[in-house]
């Protein structure tokens, strides 16, 4: 699982970070990539720690398909044939000054679990 603050990369495995001035929106893309032999069933991107929603304003997209409340949620299942990649793309909104950070997750029971943390006007 990687990051980039462009859909074409390049993809990191380190902290994304951004600033963010009041009401400016910003993308983070997040790449999810199967590394197994195998295709993996029911792969669940989730958010493992929350932004402040006070003072952020997270959304998920899948494609052109807004899957914001999956992720917040029990998290957004998808499967993955081997060696096969898929994007996601989180659009991130300051709506006054404010410091977030959160952590986007994939967990699947054979493959484990995996994450990547976007920060906003702070370190995670």
């Amino acid at each position: 699982m990687t990051s980039s603050k462009h859909q074409d990369g390049p993809f990191s495995s380190d902290q994304l970070n951004f600033n963010l001035d009041p009401v400016e929106t910003k993308t983070a893309w997040i790449k999810v990539k199967n590394r197994t032999g195998g295709k993996l069933k029911n792969i669940a991107l989730k958010v493992g720690k929350k932004a402040t929603e006070d003072a952020f304003n997270v959304r998920y997209f899948h494609g052109s398909e807004n899957i914001t409340g999956d992720v917040r949620g029990a998290g957004y299942e998808f499967d993955l044939n081997a060696g096969k990649a898929t994007k996601f793309k989180a659009l991130i909104k300051n709506k006054e000054k404010g410091a977030m950070c959160f952590m986007a997750e994939v967990e699947h029971p054979q493959a484990g679990d995996a994450a990547v943390f976007v920060a906003a006007n702070t370190p995670c």
